[in-house]
């Protein structure tokens, strides 16, 4: 969600209300809660950092191609309604993806 909610702020212009942000920084704190043990030396389930920064630097193509669909959409949904007009063939409104 971190990655998403930064690169739709980017590419998509959208908003995000106070809560929303709180509810992300709840997500991250809880994240580096959670991954913190597992970096001590001692425990049974210790863990590289460098594997537990690709793990989720990973995550960021999920979060591209979140972004890429919703920016796709939007420019096609605007696409149509300036050259076909907002009314489809079989006289319904919006976006008909099986075209």
């Amino acid at each position: 969600p971190m990655f998403i909610a930064v690169l739709s702020m980017l590419f998509l212009r959208k908003r995000y209300s106070l809560m929303q942000c709180f509810g992300l920084l709840g997500v991250f704190v809880a994240v580096v809660f959670g991954v913190l043990p597992s970096f001590r030396h001692g425990s049974s389930a210790s863990t590289r950092p460098f594997f537990a920064l690709v793990l989720g630097a990973s995550c960021i193509f999920n979060a591209i191609s979140f972004v890429v669909k919703e920016l796709l959409f939007a420019r096609y949904s605007v696409w149509k309604e300036e050259t076909v007009g907002s009314v489809d063939d079989r006289g319904g409104a919006g976006l008909n993806v099986f075209i």
